[in-house]
């Protein structure tokens, strides 16, 4: 996998990702794991949404990359012989690919959220 994200190489994702924010949940052997050959994708990124409240799983803390996102390879880090790290930072293509709606916001108690996140994908 690390020899199709090389650093430098700027790429577009054309489907939507589910991502989490916390690291614990990728110890799950449904995830990420700890044994056999893996990639992990960490994000940093303005246009993922939380979508927890939506979840079946309140406590995968899931962020959903929207589709048509381009992004920019970081270093990568091969961490031993089976796990590979690839740190990928979310750019805006010349033209834009898709238009995404703006997040409305209803109601007096609502707190502002940070839009920008890290998200980790596996």
């Amino acid at each position: 996998m690390r020899k199709e994200y090389p650093e430098g190489k700027i790429f577009v994702w054309w489907g939507f990702r589910s991502c989490i924010s916390k690291l614990h949940v990728l110890q799950n052997e449904q995830f990420l794991g700890t044994t056999d050959s893996r990639t992990l994708f960490t994000i940093e990124c303005d246009s993922g949404k939380d979508i927890r409240k939506y979840s079946c799983y309140k406590t995968e803390n899931e962020i959903l990359l929207p589709a048509a996102r381009q992004f920019h390879v970081v270093p990568c880090l091969k961490q031993g012989k089976d796990l590979c790290m690839i740190q990928l930072k979310e750019t805006q293509p010349l033209l834009p690919l898709i238009e995404l709606v703006p997040q409305v916001r209803i109601g007096i108690d609502d707190k502002s959220i940070n839009t920008h996140s890290y998200a980790f994908c596996f």
